[in-house]
């Protein structure tokens, strides 16, 4: 991907200090891990109709273009992007520039503030599901020995980013600090999803009817994938916050958010595998080396998610007789607005919530108050 805005600003940064320049891990660094892994070549894409070059590296021109132009000069005029755009997209240019914009900055986002493996060498934005809810049900064998939860996994910039787990326990405390929280982040991904969305749909108005280039559907591919990871990370971000709630104060009242906002998250990336599964490589390798590489595909991540809900679903029945005393829900959510208005992912959350609950829309309450 490639958003000239956020290059910009990158480039704009690293001038702190009087520094001359700035480097840059190109895409494909890790792929295949390093050292003997890189012995036998895979391609991308499995579908080979999706391939529109001769090197894999050049997939990636518009980030070459805007950390290059950019970089070299922050002031630097759109026409030089909007022209390469225009070549390869033709009337749907615009929309997809605008697609390019918000989906670019999904993993940015999403590796600050939720870096499940330090150093970001290690980690695999793309493909990790930022750590199961319960520790043994990791696919990743390395998170399970480390007891990596999506709760207490830290962002990579704590001084900005609240984790989960710390903020809840400066949220019951009533001593937060001046960090972003996961309730805003849960609205920056999934503002990012329904711009991306948005975009990749007037794309396909613009194009009705009229030829496909290979590269045109290798574009909108990759934007609703990462759609729907963003949408992923919103859901998840509310279930694990639903449940580190529950953890600390012991109110079983959060756990209906946290089993409907799983299951939508369990429902953004079963989406997600099934965009990826028989488009790319059926098992994409990834990081520094043999024994600390990530393989497989998305699909390979669900029975995770699938065993999270189900572990959410035993819990929650355990404590349906205090949920139907008190007759009340903690919904750790921001406004979900007009139910015309809601994504499909929000539609199902708000039905799962009113069905498990068993009470009035009118009884739901939404943040932290009783």
């Amino acid at each position: 991907m490639g958003d000239p805005d956020y290059a910009r600003r990158f480039a704009h940064s690293t001038q702190f200090g009087g520094a001359t320049g700035f480097e840059v891990t190109a895409p494909l660094s890790l792929k295949g891990g390093h050292f003997h892994l890189q012995d036998e070549n895979w391609p991308l894409f499995e579908d080979e109709s999706l391939e529109h070059y001769e090197w894999e590296d050049e997939r990636y021109w518009a980030w070459y273009l805007m950390f290059g132009r950019l970089g070299y000069s922050t002031e630097t005029d759109s026409a030089v992007w909007e022209r390469a755009f225009t070549q390869r997209f033709g009337e749907a240019a615009e929309a997809l520039l605008a697609g390019y914009r918000s989906a670019s900055k999904i993993l940015p986002l999403l590796t600050a503030a939720h870096l499940t493996r330090h150093p970001a060498l290690t980690n695999w934005a793309e493909l990790d599901t930022g750590g199961a809810l319960f520790a043994e049900h990791n696919v990743n064998p390395e998170f399970g020995n480390w007891d990596v939860t999506y709760m207490n996994a830290e962002p990579s910039d704590p001084g900005l980013f609240y984790g989960i787990n710390e903020y809840v326990r400066d949220a019951l405390a009533d001593d937060q600090h001046h960090k972003y929280t996961p309730i805003q982040l849960q609205r920056w991904y999934r503002r990012l999803a329904a711009e991306t969305r948005d975009a990749v749909e007037a794309a396909e108005r613009i194009n009705e009817g009229g030829v496909e280039s290979n590269e045109y559907r290798a574009t909108v591919l990759d934007l609703l994938m990462l759609a729907d990871l963003a949408e992923y990370h919103a859901e998840k971000t509310a279930a694990a916050l639903a449940l580190a709630f529950y953890h600390e104060s012991e109110d079983a009242a959060y756990l209906p958010t946290a089993y409907c906002a799983a299951t939508a998250a369990r429902d953004a990336w079963a989406s997600l595998a099934g965009r990826g599964e028989g488009t790319y490589h059926d098992d994409l390798v990834f990081g520094m080396g043999p024994t600390r590489a990530d393989d497989g595909q998305w699909v390979d991540r669900l029975p995770e998610l699938e065993k999270d809900v189900e572990e959410l679903d035993r819990l929650l029945k355990r404590k349906e007789s205090t949920l139907r005393t008190n007759a009340r829900v903690r919904i750790i959510l921001p406004s979900l607005g007009p139910m015309d208005s809601l994504s499909i992912s929000r539609r199902s959350t708000w039905h799962c919530l009113r069905q498990r609950q068993r009470v009035p829309t009118s009884m739901l309450r939404f943040g932290l108050a009783n």
